[in-house]
């Protein structure tokens, strides 16, 4: 008898769509490994202090953001939380830009970073030391995106360095739902809003990629949209602040 943990039925019912970012260091495997060890300890302070800012803009706990982050040796997965499907391109471009400032405190000393953003399926599975993984189609799109070398030329000419934000064609159209480019257009406009036409590869098995390249101004941050009931718990806020103060 199969162990339902491993059934078709219960993997069914735990893979959700949602918007999965990878977050790429450049040439990290080329440093020393004391270079190695600093790097990555920036980019830990840095995703740390990011995520601790997020929750006071938004009135959301860090788990309706992010359900999880997993490392990858030169960078990171970030997994969405499926009810924020369609925010992923405006995280991206915020923790490129938080990463790239954190960078600049410092000195300066990974040579780019560079993110990739594709709205697919993911998979939550407990791995063997026990802690929560992730597999699926999102994280997979996100990896062939970052890797392809003619892609990755073009999203170079498009922002004039390493540091750009890939979006794919899913990804984008989620975003265009949830902020319509005609409705947003002069909130863009004042944050230097930038997209590329459309990038297209064919992988080694034949299927087809898209995705373009997004920029905005790298001085800003854009927290997810408050929720439907911020004002009840600004409320509840405010009611235990005045309790504890009793």
């Amino acid at each position: 008898m199969i162990d339902n943990e491993f059934s078709p039925s219960a993997i069914q019912a735990t893979t959700f769509l949602t918007d999965v970012v990878l977050v790429d260091v450049v040439n990290f495997t080329r440093l020393s490994d004391e270079d190695q060890l600093v790097t990555g300890m920036m980019i830990n302070d840095g995703i740390k202090d990011f995520l601790g800012i997020l929750p006071e803009h938004c009135l959301l706990h860090l788990n309706e953001i992010i359900l999880s982050i997993i490392p990858t040796g030169d960078g990171f997965y970030v997994i969405l939380n499926p009810q924020l499907a369609g925010y992923g391109p405006l995280f991206a471009l915020s923790l490129r830009n938080d990463l790239l400032s954190v960078s600049k405190r410092r000195g300066g000393l990974y040579e780019g970073i560079r993110v990739v953003i594709h709205l697919g399926t993911a998979l939550p599975f407990t791995d063997a030391t026990g802690r929560k993984n992730y597999v699926g189609h999102g994280l997979n799109e996100c990896e062939r995106l970052i890797k392809n070398r003619s892609i990755r030329d073009k999203a170079i000419r498009f922002t004039g360095d390493k540091n750009y934000v890939l979006v794919s064609r899913d990804s984008w159209n989620q975003f265009n739902i949830c902020f319509p480019m005609q409705e947003f257009g002069d909130f863009w406009k004042m944050l230097d809003f930038r997209v590329s036409d459309e990038f297209e590869f064919i992988d080694d098995h034949g299927r087809k990629h898209i995705a373009r390249v997004i920029e905005i101004s790298r001085q800003i941050s854009i927290p997810p949209p408050r929720p439907r009931d911020a004002l009840d718990r600004i409320k509840r806020s405010a009611n235990g602040s005045r309790v504890a103060s009793v």
